[in-house]
């Protein structure tokens, strides 16, 4: 059987700097179009909902969806003529309440009624039961992030999903797989230029004084904001590897 690649979801999220000037890990949870339903993926009324009655032993296929400055898991239905629903798992905002308006971020849950465009699929199957049960066994209300507690490299809206792969058995340090997630993340973060502008920051931040600071242009030159994007990706990812 093969590891769940559900990595997605969430490694671009870190991308999304808190400051006075952000407005949501996913701007106006309008990340996903179309018809959809939210919630709280801590709700265990949504994870028993009667929609995934018959669907359990629904084999599903898992993606990511980056929309340039977040980035969600999706777990579709294998069998393209199923009526079982398409689900998306990101950390984001409940009904739009961002940080300035006193909200947290909070692992939701989206049923979605069609598949974005220019999703990565990740070659990998499981049941809906199996994932159902993995978030349940990590408990989503302990992700709820404050403002306060949100951190770009230890503790933001990827530390979810990135439990959640460990959960399911993820090796995300498989080249090919950690490849690919680097790739599409990245270039999907590269083509916003606020979200770039807000990681260039982060990066100042973290390397104060005139040497490292201009160490730190030469490289971004270098690389460019792709590259910059890129990095980013793959280190966090390998953070998470090593705690």
């Amino acid at each position: 059987m093969k590891i769940l690649n559900t990595v997605f979801i969430l490694i671009v999220a870190l991308t999304n700097i808190v400051s006075t000037e952000a407005s949501s890990c996913c701007p106006g949870d309008d990340c996903l179009s179309g018809d959809r339903r939210r919630a709280l993926a801590s709700d265990e009324q949504v994870l028993r909902g009667p929609e995934f009655d018959d669907c359990l032993e629904e084999m599903y296929e898992n993606a990511l969806y980056a929309d340039s400055s977040h980035v969600s898991y999706l777990a579709i239905p294998k069998n393209k003529d199923s009526n079982c629903p398409i689900i998306a798992l990101d950390n984001g905002f409940s009904a739009g309440v961002n940080f300035e308006q006193g909200g947290v971020l909070a692992p939701m849950l989206t049923i979605l009624h069609e598949v974005p465009e220019e999703v990565l699929f990740l070659d990998y199957t499981v049941t809906l039961m199996y994932l159902l049960n993995a978030i349940n066994q990590l408990n989503p209300a302990s992700y709820v992030i404050s403002e306060k507690e949100y951190n770009i490299v230890l503790n933001n809206c990827a530390t979810f999903i990135l439990d959640l792969m460990k959960e399911v058995g993820l090796d995300y340090k498989d080249p090919n797989t950690a490849a690919n997630i680097e790739n599409y993340v990245g270039k999907s973060i590269a083509s916003n230029d606020i979200t770039v502008g807000k990681i260039r920051k982060a990066y100042l931040e973290e390397n104060k004084g005139i040497y490292h600071k201009a160490s730190f242009y030469v490289w971004n030159f270098a690389v460019g904001d792709e590259g910059m994007t890129r990095a980013l990706v793959r280190s966090y990812m390998n953070n998470m590897v090593e705690e």
